[in-house]
């Protein structure tokens, strides 16, 4: 599971309601503000953001290797998988979580590492095509989906300095590493874009990517 769009917030970017605000409430607030264009402070420090992702992903790709193969269809198949389960909201209080790890965890033990975090933009990017086409979420918010794949490319950087080793036994302090990297690029992007775009205090997230964090774990074990 990974933290999705945005947090509830008053028009001067002071998120509503408190820490024991109605989770309903809360829910219903972020629904709205998910249907709004981003304002102009938000929308920079998303670029701010969204363009050092697109540089890292496409770097990756072109400059680290890997001894695995994966065709075409390969690809496709995790990138359509990763749209679709980025389109099953979990929402919960302040924002929504989406059950992308199912696809994530494959995607870095099957793919050659270096184009997980491309694949995982691309698949974001999809998934949100349907509300753009509608009209239901503006389209300029699509830059969220840059911001939202940071998440990643923590494991992508630990697993190719490690040399993508196989997920054995013998490598499984390796892939707990990856996951560290995971949660701290997750909650680092989302909290840097939420404190300069938003002017919501990182802490305010932690009780909700707490929550995230224990359902990957239950999902691995």
């Amino acid at each position: 599971f990974s933290l999705h769009d945005a947090l509830p917030i008053s028009e001067s970017g002071v998120l509503q309601g408190g820490a024991d605000a109605n989770v309903d409430a809360l829910i219903e607030q972020s629904r709205q503000l998910a249907a709004r264009p981003l304002g102009d402070r938000d929308r920079l420090a998303s670029l701010l953001l969204a363009v050092p992702l697109l540089v890292v992903s496409v770097a990756l790709v072109v400059f680290a290797h890997s001894s695995r193969q994966a065709g075409l269809w390969t690809f496709g198949v995790f990138v359509v998988s990763y749209a679709l389960a980025s389109r099953i909201d979990f929402e919960i209080g302040t924002g929504s979580a989406v059950p992308t790890q199912l696809v994530l965890v494959p995607m870095l033990v099957l793919l050659p590492v270096q184009f997980v975090p491309l694949c995982v933009l691309v698949g974001l990017l999809l998934g949100g095509l349907p509300d753009y086409a509608r009209g239901r979420v503006p389209i300029a918010r699509s830059v969220l989906r840059f911001v939202n794949s940071w998440h990643a490319v923590g494991p992508a950087l630990v697993l190719i300095a490690a040399g993508q080793p196989e997920p054995t036994l013998r490598h499984l302090p390796i892939y707990a590493l990856a996951f560290v990297a995971q949660f701290a690029f997750d909650f680092g992007s989302t909290a840097l874009r939420d404190r300069l775009g938003l002017g919501v205090s990182p802490w305010s997230l932690v009780r909700f990517m707490v929550w995230i964090w224990a359902e990957i774990g239950r999902a691995h074990v």
